[in-house]
């Protein structure tokens, strides 16, 4: 199948985007075109797929490097991006719909010169609301064995300093993004027979390292609270565990060793 190629501005004229957007995504390397012998920038209909879901992600509200991450993780699977935005979509939709029921209440109570603050207050919360594709990843009930983990694995003075960091929604979403790239990564090194003291397997090392950082900010109480979460989450019955937060005996074995290592190679 022939390839068509566009040069920078009759692309930016088919996808209804700026030519210094483009040029800032390739900066950035989101998306990255080919370039001639001239030194011009060239892209191809495969580059609209990929500005299709950089786009959908950002309306979502990800930030440019959460997008980045993703792209790291999912690059060559198309089906699951689309599914994945599908039901984002749809989360957000129904976010919007309650938005704009709870704003009509106002208005209704506007018309009818009687200010209802209740009203207001309402169409505040539902607004700062977490959509609900941001719950997609556990069930109900799994929700309630982390919350049990936690209460039994953290002191209260970890609670409480945890309760001050706060956790808001782009808290929440950096996580579960920075999580889903770990998890793609190890089950990659894996599969491919890798070395826990290769490059690769120390740059994972790092990731995670730096990830267990970010939450506790390094204070031992949370950090004591986060090893006995993980403790007490795999001396759960195997059907009682979240499967998000599953990590097969082998991927965790080798993601062990190569944080073994990692910190070896730091001290020393």
């Amino acid at each position: 199948m022939d390839r068509n190629f566009y040069r920078i501005t009759e692309f930016a004229r088919k996808a209804s985007v700026s030519v210094r957007t483009l040029r800032y995504y390739d900066k950035l390397g989101l998306l990255v075109p080919k370039y001639n012998q001239s030194g011009y920038r060239l892209y191809t209909d495969e580059a609209l797929i990929q500005l299709q879901y950089i786009l959908s992600l950002k309306f979502l509200g990800f930030s440019l490097k959460e997008i980045k991450d993703f792209l790291k993780a999912d690059a060559k699977h198309l089906q699951k991006r689309l599914t994945q935005q599908k039901a984002m979509m749809k989360g957000k939709i129904t976010q919007i719909e309650k938005i704009i029921e709870a704003i009509e209440n106002v208005e209704n109570a506007l018309m009818s010169n009687k200010m209802d603050y209740d009203s207001i207050i309402n169409t505040i919360q539902v607004i700062q609301m977490k959509p609900e594709w941001v719950n997609q990843y556990l069930t109900t009930e799994e929700r309630k064995t982390m919350r049990k983990l936690v209460k039994q694995s953290y002191s209260k003075e970890a609670l409480q300093k945890l309760a001050a960091k706060g956790w808001t929604e782009e808290d929440h979403k950096q996580h579960i993004n920075q999580y889903q790239l770990f998890r793609e990564s190890l089950t990659k090194l894996v599969k491919e027979g890798a070395s826990p003291d290769s490059p690769e397997a120390q740059e994972l090392a790092k990731f995670l390292m730096e990830m267990i950082h970010r939450r506790s900010q390094d204070d031992p109480d949370i950090k004591e609270g986060m090893k006995k979460t993980w403790e007490n989450f795999n001396s759960l019955p195997d059907r009682e565990k979240p499967k998000i937060y599953t990590i097969p005996a082998n991927e965790r074995e080798f993601i062990k060793e190569a944080c073994i290592i990692y910190h070896k190679n730091k001290i020393g």
